[in-house]
């Protein structure tokens, strides 16, 4: 009979330790996934916040020009996918933000759709024009010719362009970019300039 009371409390015993292992394991999954939670919606936060007060400092800098000058921003890049992007005065298909005014918005794609959510911040301008493009420059090897039985090869220096400067941080590429903030009448051009070689 004392045997078999000792198998009953053995049995109990590892119950509640099954019991108290197993809450212990979801307390602890718990605690993580809510402080994994927190920290990735930190981290959107403060892309966000660095968002703004970018958008802030360039509109700062573009309303202190007079016509014809110009001035440069560096521009720390902003974790995650962002967009320099700006509309026109009364330009079709523009965030509803603007209010058929120039504006100049980043946001996390390049359309107006993306602006117009609570993560696109826009900036009204009182200018009819704004264009934002970023070129980037490449270079091609190209044979030139044959010089005594050699072929002669340079590089040839081709630019693209996008109507949008990515903001965004991304692999390899340095974390500052430098943007050309310009005011012609009644325009502004925002544009930077990348170059291959200088990434590498």
């Amino acid at each position: 009979m004392i045997f078999s009371k000792n198998k009953k409390g053995d049995l109990i015993n590892n119950v509640l330790e099954t019991i108290v292992a197993v809450a212990g394991i979801i307390i602890l999954l718990t605690a993580v996934g809510y402080f994994g939670y927190k920290f990735l919606n930190l981290s959107s936060s403060q892309a966000s916040e660095n968002a703004k007060k970018t958008i802030d400092t360039l509109q700062e800098k573009l309303n202190a020009l007079h016509e014809g000058e110009n001035t440069t921003a560096l521009v720390q890049k902003i974790e995650g996918s962002w967009y320099l992007v700006s509309w026109s005065k009364d330009e079709q298909n523009s965030p509803d933000k603007c209010h058929f005014d120039a504006c100049l918005c980043i946001c996390p794609r390049t359309t107006a759709q993306s602006c117009n959510s609570k993560d696109g911040f826009c900036r009204i301008l009182p200018i009819k024009t704004i264009s934002s493009e970023s070129k980037v420059i490449t270079y091609e090897t190209q044979v030139r010719g044959t010089i005594g039985g050699f072929e002669s090869a340079g590089e040839k220096q081709v630019t693209t362009s996008t109507n949008y400067i990515n903001l965004g941080v991304e692999k390899n590429k340095p974390a500052l970019i430098e943007i050309t903030l310009e005011k012609n009448k009644e325009s502004y051009k925002l544009t930077s300039f990348t170059d291959s070689q200088q990434t590498k």
